[in-house]
């Protein structure tokens, strides 16, 4: 079996550049977004990039605790204990204004940014575990720079594919997942 990491927030910004660097070094990649359309369309485009890509997409709403807790058994039902998962990159975000609310009652930014990534590492944890895992938390400064009413997912795929230090960050989280010098 091909050994799989899965990258959340990639279908922009920092996760899909990590995707595609990932899927680039040879690594079957779970790429996750929000919902099927958006995860479809980000592979969609790296397989325009390198149409011989191993990417697969996949979807979780972090802001309905459920749904994490019903895409780690399914991530884990998919990949088992064999070796299958060699990491998790979580990099899904969102920067909303304080007091929007989730389904589950909670404020957005805190469920997406800090609930939903730690219920999946707790959930995917013991499948991690068994097979020498990683788990990446990628976080961000860059909700200091724009005021909430500017935050279109548009701004943030061009400053990050048009800047040069997306290649150094993206580089040091392979690096810090220990995924450069293993190979898929």
């Amino acid at each position: 079996m091909t050994r799989a990491v899965l990258v959340t927030g990639a279908t922009s910004g920092i996760g899909y550049a990590t995707a595609r660097e990932l899927t680039r070094a040879g690594w079957h990649v779970l790429l996750c977004g929000r919902d099927r359309r958006t995860a479809e369309a980000a592979v969609n485009r790296l397989r325009g990039e390198a149409p011989a890509v191993d990417v697969h997409p996949v979807h979780c709403d972090h802001t309905r605790l459920a749904d994490v807790r019903d895409f780690a058994d399914r991530i884990t039902a998919a990949t088992g204990n064999d070796g299958g998962l060699a990491a998790i990159i979580l990099a899904a975000a969102v920067a909303n204004p304080p007091g929007r609310r989730t389904v589950d009652g909670l404020e957005t930014t805190l469920t997406v940014n800090h609930l939903a990534p730690y219920l999946l590492r707790e959930r995917l944890g013991p499948v991690l575990a068994a097979n020498g895992g990683r788990v990446v938390l990628i976080g961000s400064s860059q909700h200091t720079l724009v005021k909430a009413s500017d935050l279109d997912p548009a701004i943030f795929t061009d400053l990050f594919v048009k800047r040069p230090v997306l290649a150094i960050v993206v580089n040091l989280v392979i690096l810090i997942a220990g995924l450069q010098s293993i190979r898929a």
